[in-house]
């Protein structure tokens, strides 16, 4: 079940999963909202697929973030799933 936190954003809503809150919940204001600014550009970029189109898993990098998601052309929702830390490199 999804907590209630939706918005709207262009062509898709923006719907965070109970894992994900829990992960959100350890990130700064900050980051939080490059998050936010991310997930709405993502959604107003996605255009809506046919009615018979799938899931689609989508994962990219933001800040030292990889953030995973799962865009439902059905009902329209850009649902975040996890945001992991960006494993770090060796340092020199």
């Amino acid at each position: 079940m999804f907590r209630q936190h939706t918005r709207v954003a262009g062509a898709y809503r923006v719907t965070f999963s109970p894992e994900a809150w829990k992960e959100i919940g350890r990130l700064s204001s900050g980051t939080f909202q490059a998050l936010q600014e991310a997930l709405e550009q993502l959604a107003q970029q996605s255009k809506p697929g046919t009615a018979d189109s799938a899931s689609t898993s989508l994962t990219f990098s933001i800040d030292s973030l990889i953030i995973h998601c799962e865009r439902d052309d059905q009902s329209r929702t850009l649902i975040l799933q996890h945001v992991f830390p960006a494993p770090r490199g060796p340092e020199l």
